[in-house]
């Protein structure tokens, strides 16, 4: 199976899936009929054939493919993360073209779009031609793409996307009552030392470390069985404005960093709290919510 390198970094990605769905080398064992000792020992030598690694790929809903497209994506440069300030502006100024790349980052083909949405096969054209010419994907021929960054799009702080749609997307995503058995909604206000704030930060690097390890591994999925998840993580000292009004002058002035003013302008739907994590998440079919 490859060389020894690739077949290590390709048997460690798939215990990570495994680990990711909650499957373990007991329930796989039963999956494959294998015995227990049998699987442990495959995975702590490495000694996997490439029939067994399909066999266990196939067992938990993806393919080698699958593995090694995850593989490649361990590897690429941290760079294909983050566009260029060009390709940032071109997806900002084109809606079509923004919600194409999402849909293509998230492994919708040419005829999955172009059937999906009201856009003509012109239009779609245009749409995979022009990500091409943005060296944002490499069009092949059938319509194919090979994708030319990373699937999970790191957007510029001060950058153009955030400029133009942030606001809209955040009213919009918030503008519910998470009540759905797929909603999730959780607002803390707590006080932690900078200690703490820091762990804080940590956890939620990992959290979305996490959350996209799961998209990763569900990237082969056909879209029907698939829906567009919103996740929003968010933390930054805060402090809710009638609290702010209700204190004293003196102890607002101590704090340093309370202006009555400013508070009352706060929009509750784009804070979270004071070092708390904001966690949401909501499931959407159909809609741009990278």
């Amino acid at each position: 199976m490859a060389d020894a390198r690739e077949s290590k970094l390709m048997v460690a990605t798939l215990k990570r899936c495994l680990k990711v769905r909650g499957v373990t080398y007991k329930d796989l064992a039963d999956l494959v009929h294998l015995s227990e000792s049998s699987i442990k020992r495959s995975f702590a030598s490495n000694s996997l054939s490439l029939q067994r690694f399909e066999q266990i790929c196939e067992a938990i809903g993806l393919s080698i493919f699958d593995i090694g497209e995850m593989v490649r994506e361990e590897n690429v440069s941290e760079d294909t993360h983050i566009l260029s300030k060009d390709q940032e502006q071109a997806l900002a100024k084109d809606v079509k073209l923004l919600i194409g790349f999402h849909l293509i980052l998230n492994g919708w083909d040419f005829e999955l779009i172009k059937n999906s949405f009201i856009w003509s096969e012109t239009e779609v054209i245009k749409i995979f031609t022009t990500l091409d010419r943005l060296g944002l994907i490499t069009l092949l021929p059938g319509n194919k793409v090979q994708t030319l960054t990373a699937h999970n799009i790191r957007w510029r702080k001060n950058g153009a996307i955030r400029k133009r749609h942030q606001k809209t997307a955040f009213a919009e995503f918030l503008n519910d009552r998470f009540t759905e058995e797929a909603h999730f909604l959780d607002f803390e206000v707590l006080e932690l030392s900078p200690a703490s704030t820091a762990i804080l930060m940590r956890k939620m690097e990992m959290l979305l470390r996490e959350v996209n390890e799961l998209a990763k591994i569900d990237f082969s999925l056909d879209g029907g069985s698939k829906q567009s998840t919103g996740i929003l993580l968010a933390a930054r000292p805060w402090v809710y404005s009638l609290a702010v009004e209700a204190m004293t002058e003196e102890y607002r002035q101590k704090r340093g960093n309370l202006d009555l003013d400013s508070a009352r302008q706060i929009l509750l739907l784009a804070s979270t709290a004071r070092y708390a994590l904001y966690y949401v998440k909501r499931g959407e079919r159909g809609e741009c919510a990278r």
